[in-house]
């Protein structure tokens, strides 16, 4: 919408100009009737066709140029001169004196029987005052550079005013009763004058701020603004056109009235009918485009619901481990009966879970970054990450034996990652032990290489024996949200946030049985994340 007023405001100044061009032409002789369009109308003044081609200047300008100091002086001043030179030639019809020096300034031009040529009319000098108040305040608008609703109000408002008076001086000549001729010596305003009134009060309307009055009530995105913008303009162009075929028939009355009424008639209907089609497309475009904005925003509120739902539910699941954990080290205090060897062991299990609280609150916070693509991913060591993992769960379950076998030979192996990798890890580590009722946990690390699609991964598989991971929930216990998964102590919750992390990393994950076509005897979960050197 801000480029329609811009082009229209362009355009309503350019036309304006131009009609000032040639109301200035036409003082050459054998060209009067540009600046008159008919012998026995008053043609346009030069002081006129100077004062609209300064402010027209002025409108083009607006956009084009920084309104620091110097040249918001010199635009207010000029502006300011031409509103000050209006006035003035106002006054001067009622007090006969000549305060504006236009019969100085500018040669008479003789007389169009009694009404004086070249001069302004106090009736466009009014509106002048009216046009160049309007262009000052654009300007200075744009030199205070903050909202200003009360100055731009006005300037749309006057801009407005500036157009009425235009179209009705012009649509006094089209119906062929000009104002102001017949007063004797008092000089009526030119039709060219009135057009190029009607133009640069265009432009002044179209180069107010949107959220004006009254210019917002037509340039909002809303049906009631669109309507308007397709009708009102129609209601004017009917008006003019009804006006100039009267206008017709008037000059032609030898032309048959009731055929000229019926051609006007099914020209109205064709008419009606293009336009209405027009309009109601335009509407339904603009209605679809309104649902579609309100469905993706729907989408992105009940994506960010689930993601409100995902840190929750990371809480939920991971303090309860790490309380449960600390809960474990003091009830083992309890029992040390003052051997400060396993008190210091247990200190040193609350101290590593008050540990993992902390870097789960950091995780959390990179997660809601992870999700605006704000974490950079670097090179990781996967081998390095694993070997703290691993130390990290060991004390977490001191009444069974925990046997962890990674056989990772000091490697180096590489992959795009970043702080979140320990989280995966932990994960999967946790959940191997929670969910293993045997006296003798074993997982077992495996590392190795594998080609897709040209593209080098690194698969890590993690086979336990637990209780593993029936068919049905091979799938869904990746799936935040789901229910079956929340009443299964939490298992799924971590693993739909270990799903998103990988896939950051362009990778998979999923579960496998550990012995194949039989859950029961543990699982194996396998990530598949690409390789870097």
């Amino acid at each position: 919408m801000r480029n329609l007023l811009r082009r229209s405001a362009i355009l309503g100044a350019t036309i304006s100009s131009i009609t000032a061009v040639l109301g200035l032409i036409g003082y050459i002789p054998g060209f009067g009737v540009l600046g008159s369009i008919q012998e026995e109308f008053i043609p346009m003044a030069p002081s006129t066709a100077i004062s609209f081609l300064i402010l027209n200047l002025f409108i083009l300008l607006l956009p084009r140029i920084d309104w620091q100091r110097r040249n918001t002086i010199i635009g207010c001043f000029l502006a300011l001169i031409v509103s000050l030179f209006g006035i003035l030639e106002t006054f001067d019809a009622f007090l006969g004196t000549d305060l504006n020096l236009e019969n100085l300034l500018f040669p008479s031009g003789g007389t169009l029987g009694s009404i004086p040529i070249a001069r302004m009319s106090p009736s466009t000098g009014a509106v002048f005052f009216i046009a160049g108040l309007t262009t000052f305040l654009l300007i200075f608008f744009r030199f205070k550079k903050k909202n200003s609703p009360r100055l731009m109000n006005i300037a749309s408002i006057l801009g407005t005013l500036t157009m009425l008076i235009a179209l009705l001086f012009l649509l006094a000549y089209i119906y062929g009763t000009p104002l102001l001729y017949d007063q004797g010596s008092l000089v009526p305003m030119a039709l060219t004058t009135a057009f190029g009134f009607l133009m640069l009060g265009g432009g002044l309307f179209a180069s107010s701020d949107k959220t004006s009055i009254p210019l917002r009530y037509i340039a909002q995105s809303n049906t009631y603004a669109q309507l308007l913008r397709i009708f009102f303009p129609l209601s004017i162009i009917a008006v003019l056109t009804g006006s100039f075929i009267m206008l017709f028939i008037h000059f032609f009355s030898f032309v048959n009235a009731a055929f000229i009424a019926a051609i006007i008639m099914v020209l109205v209907a064709v008419l009606t009918g293009l336009v209405v089609n027009w309009a109601s497309k335009i509407i339904g475009e603009s209605i679809d485009e309104e649902k579609t904005k309100r469905k993706n925003a729907e989408v992105s509120l009940h994506e960010a619901l689930n993601q409100t739902i995902l840190y929750k539910d990371i809480f939920a699941h991971d303090i309860n481990n790490i309380l449960q954990s600390m809960l474990l080290g003091i009830q083992a205090c309890e029992l040390t009966n003052d051997e400060t060897s396993d008190l210091r062991d247990n200190i040193n299990i609350m101290k590593a879970q008050v540990l993992r609280g902390s870097n789960l609150v950091s995780n959390i916070h990179n997660l809601s970054k992870l999700e605006e693509n704000e974490i950079p991913l670097r090179k990781r060591d996967i081998c390095k990450v694993l070997k703290n993992s691993i130390a990290s769960v060991k004390p977490m379950d001191q009444e069974r034996n925990l046997n962890i076998q990674f056989d990772f030979n000091d490697k180096e192996l590489f992959i795009l990652g970043n702080d979140l990798l320990e989280h995966v890890f932990d994960n999967i580590l946790n959940n191997a032990i929670r969910h293993n009722k045997n006296p003798t946990i074993e997982i077992k690390i495996k590392i190795s290489k594998q080609e897709r699609k040209r593209v080098n991964y690194l698969k890590v598989e993690f086979l336990d024996n637990g209780r593993g991971v029936s068919d049905t929930r091979k799938d869904i216990i990746f799936n935040r949200g789901n229910r079956e998964i929340k009443s299964v102590h939490g298992m799924g919750l971590g693993l739909s946030l270990v799903k998103k992390i990988i896939e950051t990393y362009n990778g998979e994950i999923w579960v496998e049985d550990r012995v194949k076509g039989d859950h029961r005897n543990g699982s194996n979960f396998i990530l598949l994340i690409p390789e870097v050197n």
